[in-house]
């Protein structure tokens, strides 16, 4: 899950980054967003110079954006992941009224695990899909 501001220009999401375990031009991975949720498919966009998932428009505050983010390598395969992007009012500092989405529960953080570097999500294909820190 990533937050951004609801307005204002410009703004950086989530980096994406993605590792393939071919080498040459097998291993060069290209990204793009499959999908986004709630309308807003001109709001969102990814930036390949700095592998940037990024908001360039008004988004309603509160509210969730799923967006699907498809990482293709040289040889046709591909595998996709959801970034959960959640607009925010940069008045409100708080978040305790947000329900979880269908299907998933809310946890709240361990501090430890706040510690650690970012996971990454293995394909059958061998392909390495993570996410780094966003802003």
């Amino acid at each position: 899950m990533a937050n951004t501001t609801s307005s204002g220009g410009e703004r950086d999401v989530v980096k994406i980054i993605a590792t393939d375990i071919d080498s040459g031009p097998f291993g060069q991975l290209s990204y793009s967003i499959a999908q986004v949720t709630n309308g807003a498919e001109d709001k969102f966009r990814y930036e390949p110079s700095t592998n940037m998932l990024m908001a360039t428009g008004e988004l309603i505050a509160g509210e969730r954006y799923q967006v699907v983010i498809e990482a293709t390598d040289g040889g046709g395969r591909s595998s996709q992941a959801i970034v959960i992007v959640l607009a925010t009012d940069p008045l409100q500092s708080t978040f305790s009224s947000l329900a979880p989405l269908p299907g998933m529960e809310t946890f709240l953080p361990n501090p430890i695990a706040m510690a650690t570097t970012p996971g990454s999500l293995t394909t059958s294909a061998g392909e390495v899909l993570g996410r780094g820190a966003g802003k």
